[in-house]
């Protein structure tokens, strides 16, 4: 499938059928050899995982479990200095909150 892509670009709708395809077949392999995926890629890696949340709110976030956030800037780069002060001032207030939680920062930023 992929090698087929090539015509229609390697990229976007088609990527994502040939994902899907990918999947559904790792997903039908292991109904009928009664496994879970992951013990048919080779079994567990680790005995949690820790998962972040994307949204304005990263110390809510944290409140509720995950590691911390990932927090969109408002500002692009056509809004230039001022923008990127603004951007600065809002990550350094929610670094702030998102540290009062849990004595220290895991927002991306």
């Amino acid at each position: 499938m992929y090698r087929s892509s090539l015509f229609y670009g390697r990229k976007g709708v088609v990527v994502n059928a040939i994902s899907g395809v990918d999947l559904a077949l790792w997903d039908l392999l292991g109904k009928c050899r009664g496994e879970p995926v992951y013990q048919l890629l080779g079994g567990p890696v680790r005995q949690q995982i820790e998962f972040y949340a994307t949204g304005s709110r990263p110390d809510l976030a944290q409140q509720m479990g995950f590691i911390g956030g990932k927090m969109p800037l408002h500002h692009g780069p056509a809004e230039g200095e001022e923008g990127m002060q603004s951007n600065l001032r809002q990550l350094s207030t929610m670094r702030a909150r998102s540290a009062r939680i849990s004595g220290s920062c895991s927002i991306a930023g």
